[in-house]
């Protein structure tokens, strides 16, 4: 019999196009392709080298070419041929595009040269994991593992990053969906699954069953909870050695236990608990609904003189067995997240994202203490759902990454402009309901009827496969959006007799959208910070800027409205700065926390030879002597001309006292708005009293331009794996390093090559939040980015 505790996970993920590769230039080759997803079929090595090549499926001829010109492509909408490298990619794959093809060649003669098979497979990919666990009677964790949708998935499983050992499983192997683990362990576990078409793996951290709580009940009416199933371990006194006799009986006067000072007398549930008299400890295991209520403990002394008569009120909950969590995208692309908790009661619920609490720029709506919460378009990463009661607590985490684009126009009105988002979708009100229309056609603009209906049936669909209509509501929803779907369209309707009563226009306009916001910054010669706001991929943004929540005023602009991708920020800005970019179908923004200009560094110059660095247009702290006091004259020359000229702690002369400072309490000298001329050696000389040179010491300064902003750009390859480049503006002789998630990138993680380049490239599964930092001798800059697999 199973125990109510366990653990429930699921891997989600926005669904994503899955690639394959097959190699077909043997006869009889299997290839396998993704349901949905995209096949590349290597026919040949160079079309140039064939006269004449036809592809077919069933005597149907799909493909048909001569040397490196394409004769026709009967799915030309969904694929394409490379003459080049010999290579045929079809999307979109659906099941009809399995079974057997044929590639024929010819010479130029006409004869036939090749009669070579292909078998193409469709399968589902898998497309989630889940995790459920649940204890047995002797504690041991029977754990299965289900793949969402997959076809002929194959299993494996890992601890903590090592294959499972004999010593931890009690049954089965490894290569099934289903196993046992021992009492004794713990870990991260992982499920892989995989088939000929994807993989997907998801884990858990899994504790040893059976849950255990404690309470102190040396005070009257102490207040205790259990757990349902569980062991509760009560503290009833310090030691049983100091009281003569003690009883403890529950609310029916019935006496559970008895003892005489370190003796026990009698235990009514000795099958199931134990008391400990040395600590004074009473351990109740499988505890069930009936253990609750009042107890009460007495005790006397060796007269029989009742000493103490102290309540306990018990309390049985059921304890979180699991957590499950379910995401969905609304229509302006914010994330609903709802957190469940399988049996617990009285749930509390708190949420946290890469292992922070959830902020206001993070949430749309709900606290972090209800069980739904809302996020907002940008967000992404590692979002933890912790549930606990008085007896337990549960945590389940998942990757999120931002929501696809959808966009809503009314076209019920003729001449309706509407946009939709490349990629996404778009729902179109074309009627209020059609059960009050007999016959109703949806044209585009070569007058291909793309839907027909007659009331609240749909006679036909011509894009079936990605879009959806609502007779209800009069809505046609359309999925994956490609730039072939703009245009103009018409919705006729008729009467029962066929007569036209509307011919109705929309104009449908695919924009791409903002899928990503770039702010670079850059100190000014006055002090002045420039900044640039840059979009990826969307048309016709519009921008807008924001400093500490409120728009940006006149004393802090220099130049720019706040409608320009670029602004230049008066002397003293500070703050958080946000710039928001929008156009028709979407909007995205981010944000820098920002800080007056200038760079500044510090070296120390007491020893000769001493090697300091300056940044370009800020400023350097040299540190030349301990207290100017304690030496009666010094110079600091560069070459021969003197810069600094001091008698004790008065300063006789400074070459650059428009834009340096010396204090002779510490002996530093401060130098401001640097410039290459700066650069080169420089020498103190110092002399006491009687003009003897006490010291003649060296100082090189070399002048480095900062970094004054770091961008990151990537790009998914061919077999899912994402190339992340980092350019650092403006950076002499940078250094970069890399972190995921705050700690190392590891091998596990790392495609190629290490982390100290300016280029690496992640394996497929790796998500989350990617920081790459830029450091040269005189500043250090990092960025960071959200990063979810290749395809999401």
């Amino acid at each position: 019999m199973e125990a109510v505790i366990g653990l429930f996970v699921l891997m989600l993920g926005v669904s994503h196009s899955v690639e394959t590769y097959c190699d077909g230039r043997q006869d009889g080759a299997q290839c396998y392709g993704p349901l949905g997803g995209t096949v590349v079929l290597q026919l040949m090595n160079n079309a140039s080298e064939i006269h004449k090549f036809q592809w077919l499926n069933k005597n149907t001829v799909i493909l048909e070419g001569r040397m490196n010109n394409i004769s026709s492509n009967l799915i030309e909408n969904r694929s394409s041929f490379t003459p080049s490298d010999g290579t045929f990619r079809i999307n979109k794959l659906s099941r009809t595009d399995g079974g057997e093809y044929r590639l024929r060649t010819f010479d130029s003669n006409g004869t036939q040269s090749e009669n070579r098979t292909l078998q193409l497979t469709i399968q589902a990919p898998v497309s989630s994991v889940l995790l459920v666990s649940g204890c047995l009677s002797q504690g041991e964790m029977k754990v299965s593992c289900s793949s969402e949708g997959a076809e002929s998935p194959q299993y494996s499983w890992t601890l903590d990053a090592h294959a499972l050992t004999d010593s931890e499983l009690l049954s089965v192997n490894t290569e099934t969906n289903s196993i046992t683990l021992k009492q004794h362990v713990s870990g991260t576990l992982v499920c892989s699954v995989k088939n000929n078409v994807s993989s997907n793996s998801t884990e858990v951290k899994i504790s040893t069953c059976g849950v255990e709580t404690y309470c102190d009940g040396r005070q009257n009416r102490a207040q205790c909870y259990g757990a349902l199933g569980g062991t509760v371990v009560l503290q009833l006194m310090t030691k049983a050695s100091e009281i003569h006799k003690y009883q403890w009986l529950d609310s029916k006067t019935t006496v559970i236990l008895e003892g005489r000072r370190n003796n026990i007398v009698s235990n009514l549930i000795e099958n199931r608990s134990s008391f400990t008299p040395s600590d004074g400890t009473f351990r109740i295991n499988k505890l069930s609904r009936t253990d609750g209520g009042e107890y009460r403990l007495r005790t006397f002394d060796s007269d029989g003189t009742q000493l103490e008569n102290r309540a306990l009120q018990l309390t049985i909950q059921a304890p979180v067995s699991s957590v499950l969590l379910v995401s969905e995208c609304l229509s302006q692309r914010e994330m609903k997240v709802s957190c469940s908790s399988e049996g617990a009661e009285s749930p509390q619920y708190s949420w946290t994202l890469d292992d922070h609490a959830l902020t206001d720029s993070e949430l749309l709506s709900g606290n972090t203490k209800t069980n739904s919460i809302t996020l907002k378009q940008h967000v992404s990463g590692t979002l933890v759902c912790s549930v606990k009661n008085k007896v337990s607590s549960v945590s389940t985490e998942v990757k999120i990454s931002t929501c696809g684009v959808e966009t809503y126009c009314d076209g019920r009105q003729n001449r309706a402009q509407c946009y939709g988002a490349l990629g996404g979708t778009v729902v179109l009100q074309l009627m209020t309901k059609a059960s009050e229309i007999h016959i109703y056609q949806w044209l585009d603009s070569k007058t291909t009827v793309i839907l027909e209906g007659r009331r609240n049936n749909i006679v036909s669909n011509l894009i079936e496969n990605r879009s959806s209509f609502t007779p209800s509501d009069g809505t046609f929803r359309i999925n994956k959006l490609s730039r072939t779907d703009g245009g103009e369209y018409r919705l006729r309707t008729f009467d029962s007799d066929g007569t036209q009563l509307e011919n109705r226009a929309l104009q449908l306009t695919i924009q791409a959208p903002v899928s990503s916001v770039l702010l670079v910054s850059e100190c000014l010669s006055q002090g002045e910070m420039k900044v640039s706001c840059s979009s990826e991929g969307a048309e016709s943004p519009q921008y807008s800027w924001t400093l500490d929540d409120h728009a940006l005023t006149y004393s802090e602009l220099l130049s720019g409205n706040t409608k320009t991708n670029s602004i230049t920020l008066k002397q003293h800005v500070s703050g958080t700065l946000v710039c928001s970019v929008k156009n028709k179908v979407s909007s995205v923004s981010t944000e820098v926390k920002i800080s007056t200009c200038g760079v500044e560094t510090y070296c120390d110059g007491r020893r000769n030879g001493a090697q300091c660095y300056g940044p370009l247009g800020g400023t350097v702290v040299l540190q030349l002597m301990n207290k100017a006091s304690a030496t009666h004259r010094y110079q600091w020359l560069s070459k021969t001309a003197s810069i600094l000229n001091v008698r004790r702690n008065i300063v006789l002369s400074n070459r650059l006292e428009n834009r340096s400072s010396f204090t002779p309490s510490n002996g530093t000298f401060r130098i401001n708005k640097l410039s290459r001329t700066d650069g080169g050696e420089y020498r103190l000389i110092s002399f006491d009293s009687d003009g003897t040179h006490l010291e003649n010491r060296a100082l090189q300064l070399t002048i480095q331009a900062p970094v004054s902003s770091v961008l990151l750009v990537y790009e998914c390859l061919s077999q899912g794996e994402m190339k992340v480049s980092c350019s650092s503006e403006g950076a002499e002789s940078p250094q970069y390093s890399w972190t995921l998630d705050a700690h190392a990138l590891t091998h596990s993680e790392l495609l190629s090559v290490n982390t100290e380049t300016n280029s690496i490239t992640l394996k497929q599964h790796v998500s989350g939040t990617l920081v790459c930092s830029v450091k040269n001798n005189v500043s250090s800059i990092s960025t960071e980015v959200k990063i979810s697999t290749c395809g999401e």
